[in-house]
């Protein structure tokens, strides 16, 4: 202990210039000189203590490696964005009526996807970097989630259609790709999940936010148990709120704890600023606040799978809602997903919705847009009404 507290002392003091081999050989002799004069012992003294210093360079050569920072360490801190919330003039405004469909050819969406690569590969262009940032709170929740990874990585397997026809939905409205990940936290991507005190189904919905988005909710019958249905309304409220707040962290809050009780939270903070990490703005609920850091931690194992010790599935799929006559293999995940998206074996229908199209009512359910004009008798140039039910065909 003597030698190793004598060969720290030149670190801590700058204007030692004594080197730790003369101070350590000095040590060692006047230690063991103490004991005998003899030729002999002296020399065994400075034996001892060449021995000792050689422990020590050895100690000191390690110390010099630098050890291996963790992953975490050289990811930046969540950033605190400032929300600039509209004016009650500059409101966004809900069209009065439907748009009538152009006669001038639609783009062409992009490929549906059908395998998890692509899921994945598209899926972490759509977020919003960083997509891994410090923080304790979502750093738990990532160890969380990869404490045991096989089952993390066959509940995303056993998702893929309908994560990915989420996806493309998120990518046509060009909202933030952390939005796919919420149906991982409210539902675990189960169509019939059902909640306590009434949420239910993939983005687990409450009765009357259903019906305020155009959801039919009823004995006997509930959109929200429809893959389709739902998404489209969970996305255009998401969207709604993403139009009035502008920062996908502030959304999701939003969502979670509704948008009145965001609004009070800013009116009382006297500023509107967003972090789940710092529990801005303050005031919200524990569960919201971890709700952010929850889709932080998802998006940083989508981001970086192998960092995290994950392999995300890669397994290919019949996109959802697609005819899949041709396949003569069940496709057990679509299956599955289908049968969880049945509400009704009656004829289904839609309720057209502020700013709906056609051609975007035909993909949400998976028919052709002429198929849809046929069964409704319309012409691609026609006008859709706000309230209108069309007939959807099997």
């Amino acid at each position: 202990m003597t030698q190793l507290l004598a060969f720290r002392a030149p670190r801590d003091n700058p204007e030692h210039t004594e080197g730790a081999a003369d101070l350590v050989g000095q040590t060692g002799a006047q230690m063991y000189a103490a004991k005998g004069t003899g030729r002999r012992t002296l020399a065994w003294g400075k034996c001892f203590a060449a021995s000792v210093l050689s422990c020590l360079l050895v100690l000191s050569g390690c110390a010099t490696v630098p050890r291996p920072s963790s992953p975490n360490s050289l990811e930046p801190e969540e950033p605190v964005s400032t929300v600039v919330l509209p004016s009650p003039a500059k409101a966004p405004q809900e069209p009065s009526k439907a748009v009538e469909d152009s006669p001038a050819p639609a783009p062409s969406p992009p490929p549906r996807i059908a395998n998890g690569s692509e899921l994945f590969e598209r899926l972490r262009a759509q977020l919003s970097p960083p997509a891994c940032v410090r923080g304790t709170q979502n750093e738990a929740w990532r160890r969380r989630y990869t404490a045991h990874p096989r089952a993390f990585e066959a509940q995303l397997r056993n998702a893929l259609p309908i994560m990915a026809f989420v996806l493309e939905n998120v990518e046509e409205r060009k909202l933030p790709g952390e939005f796919v990940l919420i149906p991982l936290i409210e539902s675990g991507y189960r169509a019939n999940a059902r909640g306590l005190r009434g949420p239910l189904g993939l983005w687990q919905m409450i009765p009357s936010t259903a019906r305020n988005h155009g959801l039919r909710v009823e004995r006997g019958h509930d959109d929200r148990l429809s893959v389709e249905a739902s998404t489209e309304a969970a996305l255009s409220y998401l969207s709604t709120l993403h139009s009035e707040f502008g920062e996908w962290r502030a959304t999701a809050m939003a969502y979670n704890a509704g948008e009145g009780r965001l609004r009070r939270a800013f009116a009382r903070a006297g500023k509107a600023q967003v972090s789940g990490e710092r529990r801005l703005p303050a005031g919200m609920s524990g569960i919201t606040y971890a709700y952010v850091a929850k889709l932080h931690a998802l998006a940083c194992l989508i981001a970086a799978p192998q960092r995290h010790g994950l392999s995300l599935p890669t397994d290919a799929f019949t996109p959802f809602g697609a005819a899949a006559a041709t396949d003569s293999r069940p496709n057990a995940a679509l299956a599955a997903a289908a049968a969880e998206s049945a509400t009704s074996a009656s004829e289904r229908t839609h309720r057209v919705q502020a700013g709906e199209t056609l051609w975007r009512i035909s993909r949400r359910y998976g028919v052709s847009l002429d198929a849809l004009l046929r069964a409704n008798g319309l012409r691609k140039d026609g006008v859709l009404r706000i309230g209108q039910d069309l007939r959807i065909p099997h």
